[in-house]
């Protein structure tokens, strides 16, 4: 039975009476020394086993460098990131559902409907019918003709127009033959007849008593009522200025 191995002295560079470091450690293969956190043997190249903790390694570089005890300060630390988490997402929760209650109360009023009744019903404005403006085809033509009369007319003192002469009396003859020549073209349907004395314009010869139908102030409204007057009876009937 092999002796068993003598104990390692203590490093020489440690303090007077205090014993080797607790976390040295030997190669399975080569026996070569290794320190915690190590992976690999440095002499002989063998993976070593690490069956450390995170929180014995963290303890062990700390205690290292520093030579404090990390478990002093670092539970206090992770606690309170954890409780400061916890209280972040509680506040971000909180703000949304505050938002949505607040969307959900904060919602406009809706104006209430009021029933309009027969009484207070709209009524439509009225309608205004377009205003023609009066144009010379809208305006109704000029009279050209005066009113019929049922006796014997004189021509209009001061006028000047156009007429149809009907017949023509040598004044010798005297004035009673046109008077009765007018009156049967009166009574033939023939409208405003009357005697003039050619003596009394500058259009006629002189020395006549004229016969006339109509007193008109252009040739064309004249020559409208020249069919009426051959139609009665007076085929040589024509139109004939009349001016002073």
């Amino acid at each position: 039975m092999a002796a068993p191995p003598a104990p390692r002295e203590a490093a020489p560079d440690a303090p007077a009476g205090e014993a080797a470091a607790p976390d040295a450690r030997e190669c399975p293969r080569c026996g070569a020394p290794y320190e915690r956190l190590q992976e690999y043997c440095l002499e002989c190249g063998l993976r070593l086993p690490v069956d450390e903790s995170v929180a014995t390694a963290v303890t062990t570089v700390w205690r290292r460098r520093g030579r404090a005890y990390a478990g002093e300060w670092l539970w206090p630390v992770l606690v309170a990131f954890v409780v400061a988490v916890v209280a972040t997402v509680a506040a971000v929760a909180a703000a949304r559902g505050g938002d949505e209650d607040g969307a959900a109360v904060a919602t406009l009023p809706q104006p209430a409907s009021v029933p309009v009744t027969d009484a207070e019903a709209v009524e439509p404005p009225p309608t205004i019918a377009p205003t023609l403006t009066a144009t010379a085809e809208t305006q109704p033509p000029p009279r050209t003709q005066a009113p019929p009369r049922r006796g014997i007319v004189g021509w209009p003192r001061g006028t000047n127009g156009f007429t149809i002469v009907l017949r023509s009396v040598p004044q010798e003859r005297g004035r009673a033959r046109a008077v009765e020549l007018a009156r049967r073209a009166r009574s033939a349907g023939l409208q405003t007849v009357g005697v003039l004395d050619s003596n009394a314009y500058a259009s006629f010869h002189p020395g006549y008593f004229v016969v006339f139908s109509g007193v008109h102030r252009s040739e064309s409204d004249a020559l409208g009522g020249i069919d009426e007057a051959r139609s009665a009876g007076y085929a040589d009937a024509y139109v004939k200025r009349v001016t002073r």
